[in-house]
């Protein structure tokens, strides 16, 4: 019988914290009080980063649980599993980790206490029926910190050295510049930015307010995936303090009916007061985006206080960076 060797959990490297660096890390979930953080100091050789586990006052254990929604239920029933990770404490009895097979729970040896890196190894059999398996990390102390590095999941009775999940590269975020091509009413020109020397595009509205209709050219989904988008910052330049941005909008658009439905409205006031000036903001104002992949999305971006033939506003670029949601 073939033993497949590939680590089955995605993100055990802790490296992505798309949803903040003070929450469960992403496809993990944090339960019975304390906190965890992202941490970048204190990590195995080689490791990208660790995650951070203090316990709270209270007495309760904390603990991070990943499962993998239903695929290792279907997978790795009736074989021989093996679940290790990387952990680091200063107390005894404190960190540890466990796998649920389906119908148990079987923890490994606690790590020593002794203050260092130790590898914990749990290994098992996944029941014939199970219908929920669960990798856990556990700190068990009362007011302790461990931490965890490089978790691994892979079939056989043996651990081996940790290696990233072969779906890990789709959490990479992905940086796309969009350019502006078109106005609802408005010009195009070319300018010189000042402050950087470089002849660049830019669009702005003349004559009256106006309204920028900007496509976002980013896939819905991958490979039946969703799209998270992280960050959309607008790039722009103001001239006079009583023309500026009024808001900036990201509306989808339903395929079929054509309904157009606010999903942020952000970044209003850009420029309001300030006489001739660069800017930028991030219209999601830090709150990701999930992208519905039946649906068209497009970034509105309107003026105020036009009064003149010029262009006392200019809207350069929009940056946008996205990451595909690996987890439902």
């Amino acid at each position: 019988m073939s033993v497949n060797s590939n680590n089955q959990i995605l993100n055990g490297d802790f490296k992505h914290f798309y949803l903040g660096t003070d929450v469960a890390p992403d496809g993990w979930v944090l339960a019975d009080g304390g906190s965890v953080a992202k941490e970048s100091t204190i990590k195995p050789v080689g490791a990208n980063s660790s995650l951070k586990v203090i316990s709270d006052a209270s007495g309760n254990r904390v603990y991070l649980s990943y499962h993998d929604d239903g695929v290792w239920e279907l997978t790795q029933r009736g074989k021989i599993v093996t679940l290790s990770c990387m952990a680091y404490a200063t107390a005894a009895n404190t960190a540890r980790i466990d796998l649920y097979n389906g119908s148990a729970q079987v923890a490994s040896a606690y790590h020593s206490g002794v203050t260092g890196w130790e590898l914990l190894v749990v290994t098992t059999t996944i029941t014939d029926a199970a219908d929920d398996v669960n990798a856990i990390l556990y700190n068990m102390g009362d007011t302790t910190t461990v931490y965890f590095a490089q978790v691994m999941f892979n079939e056989g009775g043996s651990a081996f050295a940790f290696c990233p999940h072969v779906k890990d590269h789709l959490y990479e975020q992905t940086t796309l510049m969009v350019h502006p091509v078109s106005l609802r009413s408005g010009t195009s020109e070319t300018s010189t930015r000042g402050d950087k020397g470089i002849s660049v595009s830019y669009l702005y509205p003349e004559y009256q307010n106006g309204q920028m209709h900007l496509n976002m050219p980013i896939p819905t989904n991958v490979g039946g995936k969703p799209i998270v988008v992280d960050e959309a910052t607008i790039y722009y330049w103001t001239d006079n303090s009583d023309e500026y941005i009024d808001a900036c909008s990201i509306y989808s658009h339903d395929g079929s009916t054509g309904d157009a439905v606010s999903v942020v409205s952000n970044a209003t006031n850009l420029g309001s007061g300030d006489t001739t000036t660069y800017g930028n903001n991030d219209i999601l104002d830090g709150t990701p985006i999930e992208l519905d992949p039946v649906k068209a999305y497009v970034l509105y971006i309107t003026t105020a206080g036009m009064d003149a033939a010029d262009d006392g506003v200019r809207i350069y670029t929009v940056k946008f960076k996205y990451h595909v949601k690996v987890h439902d």
